[in-house]
């Protein structure tokens, strides 16, 4: 969206993009929808509208919506950020360089602090990260897990707001631990896709209110592998499939599956207080090592959430024991079976 600012005798051009982000069908690939009136996306009703003003001043303003030419030229940037760079796609047959922590002959069991293991360059460009908070990942390679593998991940959810008008209110940020909670499932290997996702919405919504928020989810490529050996229980489990529920990619086995553990918003960041999120692992392994300066030469900042954990050295931030002590019930445990799909029997891999 784009906005006119008078500044003195010159006017000033400032461009602000405001995304959201749709898990639905591209507007841009579907006839029938209608991007300028709203369509499907928006429930058949008419985009936000969206107004702001500048801190002295008392009356809001109307951002226009806006022109052809600057929708095209938003699209063309948008696309240029998610387009993954030719001169890695060679790496891709490099497991141990996808994947750093499946360099040994033992399965991983572990999640990780995203900047700890994960080669720096390829931070620069994952479409699935946000860069104000830390993740965890799991990930391994599918040619020494066998085809029909098959993910078991517990935990605890940490607390989330259940909307404007049900406690916790989401104008109450100190009332929960982050804004929204999720896991996908990822190929590691470039371009990388995302095949799926789990929202705290949906674990409430399959447990409902009186849950204890004790999550069990299943992963494999598809249902019927873990059920075929007992490892799905529809009415405790929930499902999170390594291929597309449109079809896409399906004829693509994952070649290194991997799970992303996402809390945006933690509490840390919105209001400087201590929790058990991946970010509050990344602050304390960091602050262990004694350098402040890698949170970009500042304090967090309370309110904040625009300056995530560099990378850093500390062993700390490596171990995911130190991320147990930190996250204690709340981090992601994970087990990995191989279901012989023809005898119903599973092997624990981890």
């Amino acid at each position: 969206m784009l906005t006119r600012l008078q500044g003195g005798r010159n006017t000033s051009y400032n461009l602000f993009t405001m995304a959201i982000r749709f898990y639905a069908s591209d507007p841009r690939n579907d006839q029938s929808l209608t991007w300028g009136k709203g369509a499907s996306l928006f429930g058949f009703v008419n985009p936000p509208i969206v107004e702001w003003k500048k801190h002295d001043q008392e009356a809001f303003q109307v951002i226009p919506q806006c022109t052809a030419a600057e929708e095209q030229c938003n699209t063309a940037i948008l696309d240029k950020f998610m387009s993954f760079p030719q001169f890695l796609l060679p790496l891709r047959d490099i497991p141990g360089f996808i994947c750093p922590v499946a360099e040994t002959d033992k399965i991983n069991s572990d999640f990780y602090l995203w900047r700890a293991k994960l080669p720096a360059i390829l931070d620069l460009y994952i479409g699935f990260k946000n860069s104000d908070v830390t993740y965890f990942y799991w990930c391994d390679i599918a040619a020494r897990m066998g085809k029909n593998f098959v993910l078991k991940i517990t935990g605890t959810l940490g607390t989330t707001p259940m909307g404007l008008y049900d406690e916790p209110l989401v104008s109450k940020p100190e009332k929960y631990d982050a804004r929204y909670i999720s896991f996908h499932a990822v190929d590691l290997r470039p371009p990388m896709p995302s095949y799926s996702a789990i929202y705290d919405g949906d674990l409430w919504a399959q447990h409902g209110k009186g849950w204890n928020r004790q999550y069990s989810i299943v992963s494999a490529e598809f249902e019927y592998v873990a059920e075929a050996c007992g490892l799905l229980d529809h009415s405790k489990d929930t499902f999170l499939a390594f291929n597309r529920a449109d079809g896409n990619m399906s004829s693509r086995h994952v070649a290194t599956p991997g799970i992303i553990y996402r809390e945006i918003l933690p509490r840390v960041s919105r209001l400087g207080e201590g929790g058990k999120s991946p970010t509050d692992v990344a602050l304390q392994c960091n602050m262990e090592q004694g350098t402040p300066d890698t949170i970009n030469n500042r304090d967090f900042p309370s309110g904040s959430n625009d300056h995530a954990p560099k990378r850093s050295h500390n062993p700390l931030c490596d171990d995911p024991n130190f991320s147990r002590l930190v996250m204690q019930e709340r981090y992601p445990e994970i087990v990995v079976y191989h279901c012989d799909v023809n005898t119903g029997v599973a092997t624990m891999l981890t």
